[in-house]
């Protein structure tokens, strides 16, 4: 409003620059006094825009590095996914220095004001999570955070929810360098393994989850056979079973379809001994499918199971733990050969010792996990010899 007063200097009128092109000479405005900027200059000033399709509007880009994303976002993994807004929603001085740069994405000031403010040299981290949803992302957020302050470094966390591992029609993120870490499933690791990939490396270390099975504080996990408590008086194990409606979340699944399929087989039987097999895509919809009856039975991850309880119907306790198997090989945590090897050294120290701060040791409780302990490559041939003994049994799938 102080611009359009009584002393704010005034645009040539169209006349005037009419006059002026046909002479020769330039239109040109005055500075005043009070220090405005030349008329010519000021947005609200300037003469309308000629009719014609207006352009596609730019885009205000602001990095979000904390913001997990999929991998299959496009682009490089090493950049965190922007965040889009509207030049209708930016503030004034953001749509002023939209205007000043020609390329809006790669060079705004806004980018380059906020790259300046970042610690020169720090280290950049590239997580990425297979494990959710059967798995809480907050975890992994958890672990993101912690390596940021214990290295430090800068670290950003991406999740794909389609596989526990690498999808096999996509290029694999350790192969293509997109990756420095990452949180899989036992098969997925043995299957990178058996691949011979030169880049990908176990991080030696992994968690210990709380079960009422696991008194010794092993590493690894338990596959629980659930029911609905309705059916509690009629079964009370797996081969009570028979006939059943059951939900397994992946054929692929270790705890999910693969130690139950050997556990019946160990009993004379195969998989058509359950009167249908329902995929459901994950070990939290096996839950969700359980309790309401959609399935009658379903064998789970059993911290997938403890970690949800608290946010199901009257905190799950319409579900009942029939059986459990296990240990099963713990949760692989897999690395990027081309990381320094000093660098890994750091990350598994910080990893190991955890727990003993109390802040994010009550922070892993929260988890289910009470530490983290050394692990190697061995542990994993049970999950090869495993898988050996039921090569010849398939399911049959019914998608729900």
């Amino acid at each position: 409003a102080a611009g359009l007063g009584r002393g704010a200097p005034r645009a040539p009128s169209a006349t005037a620059r009419r006059g002026a092109a046909r002479h020769g000479t330039a239109s040109t405005t005055r500075t005043t006094h009070s220090g405005h900027e030349p008329a010519a200059c000021l947005p609200w000033l300037a003469p309308p825009a000629p009719l014609c399709p207006a352009p596609l509007r730019p885009a205000l880009r602001l990095a979000t590095p904390a913001t997990p994303r999929r991998l299959a976002t496009g682009g490089p993994a090493s950049r965190a996914r922007p965040v889009c807004l509207s030049v209708s929603d930016a503030p004034a001085y953001q749509l002023q220095q939209l205007r000043m740069s020609p390329t809006p994405e790669s060079s705004s000031p806004q980018l380059q004001e906020q790259e300046s403010r970042m610690p020169a040299g720090k280290t950049k981290l590239r997580l990425g999570t297979y494990m959710c949803p059967s798995h809480p992302v907050e975890l992994y957020e958890l672990f993101m955070r912690y390596l940021e302050e214990e290295l430090p470094c800068e670290a950003t966390l991406m999740y794909e929810s389609r596989g526990g591992g690498p999808l096999p029609d996509r290029e694999d993120p350790f192969t293509a360098d997109t990756l420095d870490i990452a949180f899989v499933t036992p098969t997925a690791y043995v299957k990178m393994e058996d691949s011979k990939n030169p880049h990908v490396e176990l991080l030696p270390v992994a968690a210990v989850f709380k079960h009422p099975r696991n008194k010794d504080g092993q590493p690894g996990y338990f596959s629980d056979i659930i029911i609905h408590v309705d059916y509690e008086k009629h079964v009370g194990k797996l081969l009570d079973l028979r006939g059943c409606n059951w939900a397994y979340s992946s054929e692929h699944s270790l705890s999910g379809s693969a130690v139950i399929l050997k556990a019946l087989r160990e009993q004379g039987e195969n998989a058509s001994f359950f009167g249908n097999m329902m995929k459901s895509g994950s070990h939290l919809k096996s839950v969700q499918m359980v309790l309401s009856k959609q399935a009658e039975a379903a064998a789970v991850d059993a911290n997938t199971l403890s970690y949800n309880k608290k946010y199901l119907q009257d905190k799950g306790k319409d579900i009942i733990v029939l059986e459990s198997f296990g240990p099963l090989p713990p949760y692989p945590i897999v690395v990027n050969s081309r990381l320094n090897a000093n660098l890994k050294e750091k990350i598994t120290q910080a990893l190991l010792k955890m727990h003993n701060c109390r802040l994010w040791g009550e922070r892993l409780s929260n988890f289910g996990i009470t530490k983290l302990v050394p692990n190697n490559e061995s542990v994993y041939e049970k999950e090869r010899e495993l898988r050996s003994s039921i090569q010849n049994t398939s399911v049959s799938v019914a998608y729900y």
